[in-house]
């Protein structure tokens, strides 16, 4: 790209971490943001304006010099219309859509089979339901069920034979088209039913009837090219048309536009070969489509089949070796396509080029890819990946310009060199997203109405609200780590609701990688928390006794070598020389790793839910029993400076309240003592 001021390649990161977690069919809200931003940001541009180039000099970047690019735009399409046309900028979209399945296209059709034979139901009744003609599906019963037999056409004359003054109307308007069509071409035909019916005028006159008008008449020009090929009559014409369609071939159907040239949205399969001076590429963070990979069957070309197993005894099926081949293979395939979209998607841009990520787990996302970041990214993490954001992610940290991305998730320090032009790594708080101007674009200029003209009843209508939304939102199984803290115990949630993926092994970093560059944190802190479980509590407790303690685990294979080598004696040491420590020691029951599953109210872990149940998941590192009553205690490896235990205990709080809760009614004593004990620091943190 162009080295000069506001030319070099933006990556803005939209923080929705206040949407909450949202299900792959509930992303409304993020999708209306994200498209919400991507107008604002047009808009800005073009106030600037920026200037791009022409000929020998510069002039001020025009809507038509805009292009945003969507990897499936049909879903969202309508989210990125709304928010253009309220910020007043124009477009054209391409909707991608069948010709042969707009309604106009279909009634024009319909009203072609009859006018060639009227003794066909589906066609006629087609045209019936049309607007042109306006039958509902009453109406049409009744007319069957006054001739049941016979075809539909011979219930429509018997039903105005009897006086039916639409049927009447209807066949008298059907005889005036069929007469003299056997002496028209198609298109003199196809014209005068336009002209019969006024069915441009009718199609004009509904909302997009530009659009449905273009279609109208490209089905005319259609009918042109036919009959300059030798395809006159109309019967000819609709056995051409069907033969079309069976080999399954499309016609584009007219795009949108508004008041000319503007703003241009894409799929990125179709702007290939296109370039724009400022390109747009929304929608990183959709997660990779697998749901090929779910079928009971799975084919390959080269590979074959992949069928489950099925064992018959127990009645249970799995996956076999020819299925994890097969779905291997068919997941680095599109992977690669992915990797190629996204190529194209980042090549069409001539001036300045900006991608887009809405991250509803805001932070969160940042300090899990942190600790795998790398220049280059090692291809087992690239694979282990839900987005394409994601890839662009795991690059743009170890660029120089994400000093501040790093600052804010405590990631890895690598830095690369050598990456050409700097990037412009921007961080959007997207709370500022969620109101919209009502009176900006194009009604701006309407009048203000006053609050006594808005009807009551009306508004009372318009805003009510399901009253037990928040029950429909809240999963029936919770894992209490999913309140706060660590990574979703696997164990204890292999039945909770996730999202939708596919069921593959877990890629770890080869160990020579592990062995170079040392464990990440994550995996630092799970070998933390393994040494704790598994610790012997009897004898001494010093560094040195605590070292041989943990080659004993390392033997006995409870511990890897490189997890043996990640853990300082002197951490659990100095937890066991601490005060909470030689209580837990003193204890004559201790529990670590408690795994519980409790049918719990839904009430305590958000509002509205009243009378409402949850099953309530999760492993609590350890509890023991002190006095009249029981201590829970947790083990935290984040890392954090001294004097910032309040803060970071103050996260875990729901965490620890629901481990209380649960252990209550588990054991039916009562829980005096929450303890949260950080490694980092060597200090406790009591609630």
């Amino acid at each position: 790209f162009p080295e000069s001021e506001n030319k070099e390649l933006e990556l803005d990161l939209l923080d929705l971490s206040f949407l909450g977690d949202q299900e792959e069919g509930e992303r409304e809200d993020k999708n209306r943001l994200e498209a919400r931003w991507a107008a604002r940001r047009i808009r800005a541009l073009l106030d600037q304006p920026l200037m791009v180039k022409e000929g020998d000099g510069e002039r001020p970047l025009r809507p038509s010099d805009v292009m945003i690019l969507l990897r499936s735009p049909g879903v969202v399409m309508h989210h990125y219309l709304r928010e253009l046309s309220q910020a007043g900028v124009p477009w054209r979209a391409d909707s991608g859509g069948d010709f042969f399945e707009t309604t106009e296209v279909n009634v024009a059709l319909a009203l072609l089979q009859i006018v060639d034979n009227p003794r066909q139901d589906v066609p006629l009744i087609a045209a019936l339901r049309s607007p042109l003609y306006g039958f509902d599906g009453d109406k049409l019963a009744l007319l069957r069920a006054g001739s049941k037999s016979g075809d539909f056409y011979s219930a429509v004359v018997r039903a105005a034979q009897e006086g039916d003054g639409e049927c009447r109307d209807f066949l008298e308007e059907l005889e005036e088209l069929r007469f003299g069509a056997g002496d028209m071409t198609c298109r003199q035909l196809i014209w005068h039913i336009y002209e019969k019916t006024n069915l441009l005028g009718l199609f004009g006159a509904m909302p997009g009837g530009q659009e449905r008008q273009d279609n109208l008449l490209s089905l005319y020009a259609l009918a042109g090219e036919l009959e300059d090929s030798g395809c006159r009559s109309l019967f000819q014409f609709l056995l051409r048309l069907e033969r079309i369609r069976s080999a399954g071939g499309k016609f584009s159907a007219a795009s949108s536009a508004q008041e000319g040239e503007g703003v241009s949205i894409l799929s990125i399969h179709r702007s290939k070969g296109l370039e724009c001076p400022v390109v747009l590429v929304c929608g990183l963070s959709r997660r990779f489509n697998r749901d090929d990979l779910m079928r009971p069957v799975l084919f390959h070309a080269q590979l074959g089949v992949g069928p489950k197993g099925l064992d018959r005894e127990r009645m249970v099926e799995y996956p076999t070796l020819a299925r994890r081949a097969v779905a291997r293979q068919l997941e680095r395939e599109m992977m690669a396509e992915e990797l190629r979209l996204l190529y194209v998607a980042m090549t069409r841009a001539q001036e300045k080029l900006i991608l887009s990520m809405a991250l509803t787990e805001g932070m969160r996302v940042l300090e899990r890819l942190a600790g795998e970041a790398d220049a280059p990214a090692p291809p087992a993490v690239l694979e282990q990946q839900q987005s394409v954001g994601a890839w662009v992610l795991l690059h743009a940290l170890t660029r120089p310009e994400a000093e501040g991305l790093r600052a804010m998730c405590g990631g890895s320090q690598v830095i690369a060199e050598n990456l050409g032009p700097a990037w412009d790594i921007r961080w959007i708080e997207g709370t500022g997203f969620q109101e919209t101007d009502p009176r900006s674009g194009r009604f701006a200029d309407l009048p203000q109405m006053g609050a006594g003209q808005v009807d009551e009843d009306l508004t009372e209508s318009l805003t009510w609200r399901y009253p037990h939304e928040a029950a429909s939102a809240m999963p029936s199984k919770l894992t209490a780590t999913q309140l706060k803290g660590r990574v979703l115990d696997q164990e204890a949630a292999e039945e909770t609701p996730k999202s939708r993926e596919t069921p593959r092994e877990s890629i770890q970093r080869p160990d020579f990688i592990a062995r170079e560059k040392g464990l990440t944190a994550a995996e630092r802190g799970t070998a933390l928390h393994l040494a704790m479980q598994y610790l012997t509590l009897a004898g001494d407790h010093s560094p040195e006794a605590v070292g041989a303690e943990l080659d004993r685990l390392e033997a006995g294979g409870f511990l890897t070598r490189l997890q043996r080598e990640a853990v300082d004696p002197k951490v659990p040491s100095a937890f066991f020389a601490s005060e909470i420590g030689a209580q837990l020691l003193a204890s004559s029951e201790i529990h670590r790793e408690f795994k519980f599953s409790i049918l719990s109210p839904a009430s305590d872990y958000g509002p509205g839910l009243e009378g409402e149940k949850v099953l309530l998941q999760g492993v609590i590192d350890c509890w023991f029993a002190q006095g009249d009553g029981l201590t829970v205690l947790d083990f935290k490896s984040d890392r954090i400076r001294p004097g910032g235990e309040q803060v970071r205990a103050e996260e875990y709080r729901p965490q620890l309240e629901a481990y209380s809760r649960a252990l209550e009614r588990i054991t039916g004593r009562k829980v005096l003592r929450r303890v949260l004990w950080f490694f980092a620091t060597g200090t406790p943190w009591e609630f």
